[in-house]
């Protein structure tokens, strides 16, 4: 084997693992970056409407975007690990599975849609105001039933 190639086997393991990653968190996944990417867009859109683009508050916004995404690896982390943890049941032992990672990121994508509304509305957009209400009530249940499980 050339040491220049990289060997089929790591090919397989990268796909595999990707493979059954994109199934179980593809679609979520896919949501939260198209959050984002609107809520990035529709900022900038914003601050253009407003007048007032400033290189400090992208730069804050970049990294509170990826903060986001750092937060639901974590997510997706604690399910792994939580999968781990029941898998050697001797160890912790427990007879229920909070599902980590979709939660975050559900939440991610709710507040990232509340913000696309509000810097729509500052853009002279104006949304039917139930649509706004509705966002922030299904925020404001997912708040209430994560502060009920501490």
């Amino acid at each position: 084997m050339d040491s220049n190639h990289t060997p089929i086997w790591l090919y397989s393991i990268i796909t595999g693992w990707f493979a059954a990653f994109s199934d179980q968190y593809g679609s979520l996944s896919l949501l939260v970056c198209a959050a984002i990417i609107l809520d990035i867009l529709t900022g900038i859109l914003k601050a253009k409407a407003a007048h007032s683009v400033n290189s400090k508050t992208r730069f804050k916004g970049f990294w509170k975007k990826l903060s986001l995404f750092a937060g639901l690896s974590f997510g997706y982390f604690l399910d792994f690990f939580e999968l781990y943890l029941l898998s050697i049941s001797n160890v912790v032992s427990f007879s229920f599975h909070i599902p980590f990672g979709t939660i975050i990121g559900i939440y991610i994508v709710l507040n990232e849609c509340i913000s696309i509304c509000e810097n729509l509305n500052d853009c002279g957009v104006k949304l039917p105001a139930f649509i706004l209400r509705a966002l922030k009530t299904a925020n404001d249940q997912v708040n209430t039933n994560k502060l009920q499980k501490k």
